[in-house]
């Protein structure tokens, strides 16, 4: 089981942020949720478990895409992203010998620069062997039916490369939905659904919260979080302040990703996240979670020294 860095997180969140750019993967998975148009991820590990949030309704057509692929385990994650990296960087001149068919795939400037930024990470998504291409170039340009074990991959490939779809390969039938609403329900990996006008990355740390202040992943001491973008001004100042109460209260620090920075920053400022019903907490931990516009932070400042000791 290999353990993430941030930066490794940001590598992850800008490819499958920019693989359900290019397709509407909502259509042919079976998935009744239907996701707008992706504008940020944000991938978290935890133990062993990576969860992804993004903003708004946008988690729909991330697990779609996910579901697409047959992604069930962190070895089909991986296997899935060095996919897409792999189609995404390919020099342009060799898209139709290596695969048969070309493409316009391209990353768009905000991941390139998330790209850029976690180059250090590149070791997880290698360049797919001469088998997996030639593999690849069968399932997308021979236009004949598939083995089962193969039709899946077939399926996604197709469709990633805008290949006309093929009736002889619809997606076929496959485990269940990786999304989930609280860790209770976590798998190897997930995509969180929650469509709060919360950003992504405040959504995942919410859930961390819930668990600690419930008593459970009480012996959790780190997680890292990484995306595709910066945090936005307002969102930055609400984790430091959620980093010094996580810091002090169960003695768990969030791993951000690393100076220099080159990733394009988030903007707009969304909530705070909501987790009601808290007991046993002043207001600094009441208003951390009160769900109001992220924008004035005195309300939890000023009561810092009633739990920041």
């Amino acid at each position: 089981m290999a353990y993430y860095s941030a930066q490794d997180l940001v590598l992850f969140s800008a490819i499958i942020a920019a693989a359900t750019r290019e397709r509407d993967w909502d259509y042919g998975t079976g998935n009744n949720l239907k996701g707008t148009t992706v504008q940020e991820v944000q991938c978290m590990q935890i133990g062993e478990n990576i969860y992804i949030a993004c903003n708004n309704g946008e988690h729909a057509r991330v697990a779609s895409f996910l579901q697409a692929f047959g992604v069930s385990d962190h070895g089909s994650f991986i296997l899935c992203l060095k996919y897409c990296h792999h189609l995404y960087t390919m020099p342009h001149a060799d898209k139709v010998n290596l695969l048969g068919v070309g493409n316009d795939l391209k990353y768009s400037g905000p991941e390139q620069k998330a790209i850029d930024y976690s180059a250090p990470s590149h070791v997880h998504v290698r360049p797919l062997s001469e088998k997996q291409l030639t593999t690849a170039k069968t399932l997308i340009s021979v236009d004949s039916d598939q083995p089962l074990e193969k039709r899946q991959l077939a399926y996604f490939l197709r469709k990633f490369v805008g290949t006309d779809p093929n009736p002889k390969f619809t997606c076929p039938p496959y485990g269940a939905s990786l999304l989930i609403k609280s860790c209770s329900d976590a798998k190897a990996i997930n995509v969180l659904e929650d469509s709060l006008t919360v950003h992504a990355e405040l959504k995942l740390l919410r859930m961390v919260a819930e668990e600690k202040l419930a008593g459970r992943m009480m012996s959790v001491r780190r997680v890292n979080l990484g995306g595709l973008k910066q945090a936005c001004v307002p969102c930055a100042r609400w984790i430091e302040l959620y980093n010094a109460w996580m810091k002090v209260q169960f003695k768990t620090s969030v791993e951000l990703p690393p100076p220099p920075e080159s990733r394009e920053q988030g903007s707009g400022a969304g909530n705070r996240p909501l987790i009601g019903g808290i007991t046993g907490y002043g207001n600094y931990v009441k208003n951390l979670f009160n769900g109001v516009k992220n924008e004035s932070f005195e309300d939890i400042s000023r009561h810092k020294d009633d739990e920041i000791l």
